[in-house]
C-alpha cells in the first residue's frame, strides 16, 4: 500500500485521490474472483487515469513514434489480451530478444499506434520528459516510466503485479516483437 503521494522531480506530487484509487486497485487485484483479463483492464484504466495527470508535464504527442523503436517488454497475459482485442494471433514461440531498433509491429504508417486502446502497460506509462526534438535517433531524451523504477511507485507496482501474475500462471515476459512478428502490422486506426 502507498501511504503518501511519491515525490517525482519536476512533477508535482501525485494527487491524493489518485493515490487512494491506486490503493483500492491493489486491494482489488489481490482478492480472489475476477479473471486476470478483467484485472488487467482495471490496471489499464487506472494507469490511463494517472497518465492524464502525468502527461501534462511531458512532451509526448499523438503520432510521435520515436519511442516505438525500442524494446517493449510485455507479458504473456498482455499478449493474450492484445490477441483477443485485435484478433491477431500471438506467436507461440519462445524467443526472447532485446536491443530492438526496428518499429513495434503495431506502429501504423502514419506513426500512430494501431492498437492504442489496448496497448500494453509499458507503452501506457512511458513518456518523454524533455524537448521533443531529442526523441529523434541520436538524441538524448529524459525518460519517464521506464525500468527499473518506472517513474513512480504506482507504475512500478502495476508492472510488478502484471509480471508476477503472468509468471505464476506459467507465462513469460518478452518483447512485443517476440509475441507479434513484424508480419502482423495493422493499418492505421485499427479497428
Amino acid at each position: 500500500m502507498i501511504r503518501s503521494a511519491p515525490t517525482i522531480p519536476n512533477i508535482p506530487p501525485i494527487p491524493r485521490q489518485l493515490v487512494e484509487k491506486a490503493n483500492a486497485l491493489y486491494v482489488y487485484l489481490n482478492q480472489p474472483g475476477d479473471q486476470l483479463g478483467k484485472r488487467l483492464q482495471a490496471v489499464y484504466r487506472y494507469s490511463d487515469e494517472l497518465c492524464q495527470f502525468i502527461s501534462k508535464f511531458m512532451s509526448c504527442s499523438r503520432g510521435c513514434s520515436f519511442c516505438c523503436s525500442i524494446d517493449v517488454q510485455i507479458t504473456t497475459l498482455e499478449a493474450h489480451y492484445i490477441q483477443e482485442q485485435s484478433r491477431i494471433r500471438a506467436s507461440g514461440g519462445t524467443s526472447i530478444t532485446t536491443g530492438h531498433r526496428d518499429p513495434c509491429p503495431f506502429v501504423a504508417s502514419d506513426g500512430s499506434c494501431s492498437i492504442y486502446t489496448f496497448r500494453p502497460l509499458a507503452c501506457r506509462i512511458y513518456h518523454a520528459a524533455g524537448v521533443p526534438i531529442n526523441c529523434r535517433p541520436g538524441g538524448i531524451q529524459l525518460q519517464y516510466g521506464h525500468p527499473p523504477l518506472f517513474g513512480n511507485e504506482i507504475f512500478a507496482n502495476l508492472i510488478g503485479w502484471t509480471q508476477h501474475v503472468t509468471i505464476e500462471a506459467g507465462g513469460t515476459v518478452r518483447d512485443i516483437r517476440d509475441f507479434f512478428p513484424v508480419a502482423t502490422r495493422l493499418p492505421a486506426h485499427f479497428p
